[in-house]
């Protein structure tokens, strides 16, 4: 019986995938577009026999299978990503300063360090974690050389790696009395998040 070959670039798209939460944002990521990384992965669904997506409310998790794949599929783009690279002579080095906020660098900051490390053994990273409004004013000063912000600045270029849902969270056992003051816990200024809290209640 023949052995069939995975597809690469459907590994990679579906890696994508799975890293940014979002088919629109891994086909932005990969310049493809959103309906081209729906068929790449229904052609890699055809391919492998299984499911590896399944819809909960608006959302789609992996399924058993689509995690099993997931590790191997990181680790075949990455031996394929260090073949490539050692047969390159990679002529970035030097330090690469770059800043993100907390919750950025638990989540989409690791797999973007992994590539960039295979991509420019040569390049040192240095990480300055903080809050976005002190990182965007450590660009400006030269201090970071970029950063993954909340934030946006018309004055420097920038793409979007995802999009997040900002919810109202509150006690399952909370009753709210319209007539009473609403309590509320909110980070400290500045916040882009406060911000939009508070623009919203007062437009509410």
């Amino acid at each position: 019986m023949p052995t069939s070959t995975l597809d690469l670039e459907l590994l990679r798209t579906f890696v994508a995938v799975v890293d940014y939460h979002s088919f629109a944002l891994a086909g932005a990521q990969l310049a493809r577009t959103q309906s081209s990384v729906t068929q790449h992965m229904q052609r890699l669904e055809q391919q492998v026999g299984v499911s590896l997506f399944q819809k909960q409310g608006r959302q789609k998790h992996l399924t058993e299978s689509g995690r099993q794949l997931l590790r191997h599929a990181r680790q075949m783009l990455s031996l394929n990503d260090d073949a490539l690279n050692s047969l390159r002579d990679s002529s970035l080095s030097g330090i690469l300063r770059i800043g993100s906020p907390h919750d950025i660098a638990d989540t989409i900051l690791p797999p973007l360090l992994s590539h960039i490390a295979r991509s420019a053994p040569r390049l040192r990273l240095e990480i300055d974690v903080g809050r976005s409004p002190f990182l965007m004013d450590d660009l400006h000063r030269g201090k970071v050389d970029m950063v993954i912000s909340t934030r946006e600045d018309p004055t420097l270029e920038g793409f979007a790696l995802r999009t997040s849902p900002v919810w109202w969270i509150c006690s399952a056992h909370y009753i709210h009395v319209p007539s009473e003051p609403l309590p509320l816990i909110l980070v400290d200024e500045p916040s882009i998040y406060r911000r939009y809290a508070l623009q919203a209640l007062e437009a509410a």
